[in-house]
């Protein structure tokens, strides 16, 4: 390089210092701004963990599809006398339930957890764990959180440096407005029909399930203890070991026609080299030990309940936890 041209590196450098320091500063002044008008205004997030904070709910309801339509909490909390709060999300799994139960701990400690448990609790399945990248917003908050999301979010380091990265869902949560007091939790039930819908897929798919349960055990069985969905379900346990709260560990039914036999699956087994004590319980509603719930008229579809099977459901799950009160 000739000597008369470093002025213009230098400068083009000078340049290059400016612009960054420039962004950076719009990048987190763009996310303070979001987070503050948040926090400020009341806004429910997705996750409708400040309705659980607002109501000091003393049973948290986690989970994924099947405990987002198929647990009722203003019924277990008309069994039980204790505020019951829903906070299932459709597609998630013990990572993001960890990180909800993480940030929870730090406004009220809950008396009881239910998690409505699946196979995807134990696989690490990208579009699973995408979900939890949802609550990257609380990125920097506490360690154990900040574990978690730099495990399950891609390049971590990088993405995670950026505030509107951080904070760009908080952005829909603004857009959509809701504000605590006014929305109740994720209890989304389905209305009940007569049963044909559910009865003609499980007459499309019967010859299939017996198959699909050989693979489920397989996957299961090939489950890597060290990975992230396993080593943060062990977290979530220890945790609820550690703060004395009671958690149960809920496997819903399936819709399998007259067929017991086909309600038979890998996962409650799997769970259960995991030891049960005072403050970890597995709670197996199978349609051996409650045959009423085969019933096509408590069905959606094969994998969830509408909004009769969800009362029944719920009504179970309450009795279970009266036997610990």
């Amino acid at each position: 390089m000739k000597k008369e041209e470093l002025p213009e590196l230098r400068k083009l450098l000078l340049n290059a210092a400016v612009f960054v320091i420039i962004m950076l500063s719009v990048d987190w002044i763009a996310g303070m701004a979001i987070k503050t008008y948040v926090s400020r205004f009341d806004i429910v997030s997705q996750s409708n963990m400040e309705t659980a904070i607002f109501k000091k709910a003393d049973i948290l309801i986690f989970g994924a599809s099947q405990a987002e339509v198929g647990l009722n909490p203003m019924i277990i909390t008309d069994k039980t006398s204790l505020v019951a709060v829903n906070l299932a999300q459709s597609s998630s799994n013990v990572t993001y339930n960890f990180i909800i139960l993480k940030e929870y701990l730090k406004h009220h400690k809950p008396r009881f957890l239910i998690n409505v448990v699946t196979a995807i609790d134990l696989m690490d399945r990208p579009k699973i764990l995408q979900v939890t990248q949802r609550l990257r917003h609380l990125y920097g908050s506490d360690a154990g959180i900040d574990s978690v999301l730099s495990a399950v979010t891609p390049k971590a380091k990088f993405s995670l440096f950026f505030s509107l990265y951080r904070y760009n869902r908080l952005l829909l949560d603004i857009i959509r407005n809701r504000k605590i007091g006014n929305v109740k939790d994720s209890f989304r039930p389905y209305a009940v029909d007569n049963g044909k819908y559910v009865d003609s897929l499980y007459n499309i798919y019967k010859g299939h399930i017996k198959e699909e349960n050989q693979r489920a055990l397989k996957s299961v069985a090939s489950i890597k203890n060290e990975g992230i969905s396993y080593t943060y379900l062990l977290k979530l346990i220890d945790l609820c070991r550690d703060e004395k709260i009671e958690l149960f560990l809920v496997f819903c039914p399936s819709y399998h026609g007259e067929d017991l036999a086909l309600n038979l699956t890998p996962v409650p087994e799997y769970f259960k080299r995991i030891p049960e004590d005072d403050y970890i319980h597995f709670v197996h509603v199978s349609h051996h030990k409650y045959p009423y719930l085969k019933s096509k008229l408590l069905f959606k579809d094969m994998a969830h309940m509408n909004s009769a099977g969800a009362d029944s459901l719920s009504k179970i799950i309450a009795s279970y936890i009266i036997r610990e009160m």
